[in-house]
C-alpha cells in the first residue's frame, strides 16, 4: 500500500546525473517521490537531480522497469518545495471524470432531448 497519494503530472524534466543531462517525463508525483519515464540505463540506487518548472529535487532511484523508474526524494530536498510543486499542478489540472460519470452525463443529456 502506498504511503501517499499520487498526482498525475505529465510534464518534462531535466535529469542530471554523472555530469550528463537528459530529458524525461514526470508521470506522477507524491510527497515521497516521482515516477519518471523515458530514461535509459538508470540503476537502482543511482542518485540524480531533477529540474522541472523551476523546481529542483535530489532523488534516488528505487525501482526500474524498462525506461520508467521510481525516484524517492532525498532528505536534502525540502518537503515544502515538493508540496509547492504538487499543489501547483493540482490547481492547474482539472480533475478527469471517470468513464461512468461521462456516460451518466451523456444519458441525462439524452433524456432531455426532444424526440424527432
Amino acid at each position: 500500500m502506498r504511503k501517499s497519494q499520487r498526482l498525475a503530472i505529465h510534464t518534462t524534466a531535466k535529469i542530471i546525473r554523472d555530469g550528463r543531462c537528459e530529458t524525461a517525463l514526470i508521470e506522477n508525483a507524491s510527497v515521497g517521490g516521482l515516477k519518471l519515464t523515458g530514461i535509459r540505463t538508470m540503476a537502482v540506487g543511482e542518485k540524480a537531480r531533477v529540474q522541472a518548472k523551476g523546481s529542483v529535487f535530489e532523488v534516488e532511484i528505487v525501482w526500474v522497469h524498462g525506461t520508467s523508474c521510481g525516484a524517492r526524494f532525498l532528505p536534502e530536498t525540502a518537503q515544502d518545495d515538493v508540496r509547492r510543486f504538487i499543489t501547483a499542478y493540482a490547481r492547474k489540472r482539472p480533475r478527469r471524470q471517470s468513464q461512468s460519470q461521462n456516460f451518466r452525463e451523456m444519458g441525462s443529456m439524452a433524456e432531455t432531448l426532444p424526440e424527432i
